[in-house]
């Protein structure tokens, strides 16, 4: 949008937006959109999270070579998300990363029993995670 702007010349807008983000100006909107539109006291650097929970776990030692976003976003759906506030997937492990078995990669959060249900039920079938060795990063990122 900055770039539609006919004063700013032509690769400008990314600096521009930048210097806005780095000086607070872009926060300070968003604060002032969102106590307009009624926010009570949100602070979105620290959501509230669902009351009920469960950690999906690696079952073997490497490094995560590949994560499916769908897989990730079905199961926060499932969970919840995003019509349900609390609900969703809490990322632990990031690509690239080592992870020992049995450690979380992440963890589902949902404020309905039967929500956490579906979501856990999901999980079972498809973690959403490949671990494997640091080598296979690549290989699986150029198979897409």
């Amino acid at each position: 949008m900055i770039e539609c702007d006919p004063t700013v010349r032509g690769c400008e807008g990314l600096s521009i937006a930048r210097a806005i983000l780095a000086s607070g100006r872009a926060l300070e909107k968003m604060n002032a959109i969102m106590q307009a539109q009624g926010a009570t006291d949100f602070d979105y650097r620290a959501p509230r999270l669902g009351e009920r929970s469960f950690e999906v776990t690696a079952p073997v030692a490497g490094v995560v070579t590949a994560i499916d976003k769908l897989q990730l976003a079905r199961i926060a759906g499932l969970a919840g998300a995003p019509k349900v506030q609390a609900a969703g997937v809490n990322l632990l492990r990031n690509l690239g990363q080592d992870v020992a078995a049995g450690e979380p990669l992440y963890r589902v959060h949902a404020r309905y029993p039967a929500d956490l249900a579906f979501a856990r039920k999901a999980c079972a079938a498809a973690t959403g995670h490949t671990i494997g060795a640091a080598r296979d990063i690549e290989r699986v990122a150029t198979e897409f």
